[in-house]
């Protein structure tokens, strides 16, 4: 990863761009030392700084229940990152009564090579993947008070193919078995 060899005619390379800060998040290479600064201290301050920036206070009233989406964002979060932290923080800056969703790439019960497969196709990618277990997936929501995934189901995370099922044999398949997914209520 490095900054931009060149400068166009016209780019103002003493203010960051959200396209060249995002551009040095995804490990590219046309932003400049402005940008790459701005993009470290976002990484530094969030989750925090983003939810008490007046921009999102606008848009989002925490003051009162609201759902958290974190659907096929953690898997792309290294463990030593400690992505629970990170959601953990996220979570407990939301008000009682709020819920939380997050899905997550797995390779439970898969067979090795198509997982490794699967996770060399982006080893090549500007992020890396990160399989997790269902035990991985299920400390996303420690505190939490997970939901029935369908009727008849205990609450708790499951494969995504049976998230809402109507008829849970015919909705579990392969396919749907590469995602777990949960939803829970802060108490």
């Amino acid at each position: 990863m490095s900054e931009a060899p060149q400068v166009p005619a016209g780019v103002d390379t003493g203010r960051p761009t959200p396209a060249r800060i995002y551009d040095y998040m995804l490990q590219g290479n046309n932003y400049f030392q402005v940008d790459r600064f701005a993009a470290e201290q976002i990484l530094k301050a969030a989750p925090d700084s983003i939810l008490d920036h007046p921009a999102p206070r606008k848009l989002i009233d925490l003051s009162g229940p609201v759902g958290l989406l974190m659907t096929g964002v953690m898997m792309f979060v290294s463990d030593t990152s400690d992505p629970w932290t990170l959601v953990s923080r996220y979570v407990a800056s939301l008000a009682p009564g709020s819920y939380l969703s997050l899905s997550h790439l797995t390779d439970d019960y898969k067979p090795p090579a198509a997982a490794e497969g699967f996770r060399a196709v982006f080893d090549t990618a500007t992020e890396h993947m990160y399989f997790r277990s269902k035990a991985k997936v299920e400390r996303f929501f420690e505190g939490l008070e997970l939901v029935q995934p369908y009727e008849g189901a205990e609450p708790g995370v499951t494969f995504t193919g049976l998230w809402g099922a109507e008829d849970t044999t015919m909705a579990d398949s392969d396919g749907s078995r590469w995602l777990y997914c949960g939803v829970a209520r802060k108490p």
